[in-house]
C-alpha cells in the first residue's frame, strides 16, 4: 500500500472525522463496525450468517492489505470509535491492473453526514498518486438512491447493469449497478 497521510476534517454537522489507514490493533473495531452493517440486511450482498470472521483473521486481513502494494484499507473514526471503512482493490492481471474496485461500509448512524464523501475523496487521491490506477468501479443496488446520488455527485457514471443481479429474498431481486470514475492526475 502506498502512502496515505491521516486526513482529519470537519463534518457539515461539526463532528471531526479522522480517517486513516487501517492497523492490525483496528481488527476488533472494524470487526464491530463491519459485523453491524451486515446484520441491517440492507443494501450489502453479504448476509449476516456469511460473515463469520474471528478478530484474528480480521488482523491477518489487515495485515495482508497492509503489504498489498495495489490495495487501500482505511477507517474512519469519530471521538475515536471505528464506523465504518473503504476498501480498494487493484486488479491482478496486466491488463485489468489500472483499474481497482472500491467499497465502502458506513454505520447506520453516520450515513448521510459527510463520512462517505471523505473516505472516497481520500481513496481517489491515493490512486491518483499511485501512478498506476486510472480507473475505479465499484458496484451498488439500484435501490439504494443515496449511495448512487453520493458517487454521482463524487463524480461516477452508470457503466452499466445488471438485471435482477441480487437475489434480497425469495421472488425478491434487485438490479447491479455498475459505476466508475476515471482517476484525475
Amino acid at each position: 500500500m502506498g502512502q496515505v497521510p491521516t486526513v482529519e476534517s470537519t463534518l457539515p454537522g461539526g463532528k471531526r472525522i479522522v480517517v486513516r489507514v487501517a492497523r492490525p490493533e483496528d481488527a476488533a473495531g472494524l470487526l464491530a463496525s463491519t459485523t453491524a452493517v451486515f446484520a441491517e440486511l440492507g443494501n450489502t450482498v453479504t448476509e449476516p450468517d456469511e460473515f463469520q470472521v474471528t478478530e484474528e483473521q480480521e488482523r491477518a486481513w489487515i495485515e495482508r492489505k497492509l503489504n498489498d502494494p495495489g490495495g487501500l484499507l482505511l477507517v474512519p473514526e469519530i471521538d475515536g470509535a471505528i464506523i465504518g471503512s473503504l476498501s480498494l482493490d487493484r486488479a491482478g492481471r496486466r491488463r485489468l491492473a489500472h483499474t481497482a474496485t472500491l467499497g465502502v461500509i458506513v454505520n447506520r448512524e453516520w450515513r448521510g453526514k459527510g463520512v462517505g464523501t471523505v473516505l472516497i475523496d481520500t481513496a481517489l487521491k491515493w490512486a491518483a498518486e499511485s501512478g498506476v490506477i486510472e480507473k475505479v468501479c465499484l458496484s451498488v443496488f439500484a435501490s439504494n438512491g443515496r449511495a448512487i446520488r453520493l458517487y454521482e455527485r463524487l463524480g461516477f457514471a452508470e457503466e452499466g447493469r445488471r438485471p435482477k443481479g441480487i437475489k434480497v429474498g425469495p421472488d425478491r431481486y434487485d438490479d447491479e449497478v455498475l459505476m466508475y470514475r476515471f482517476v484525475e492526475r
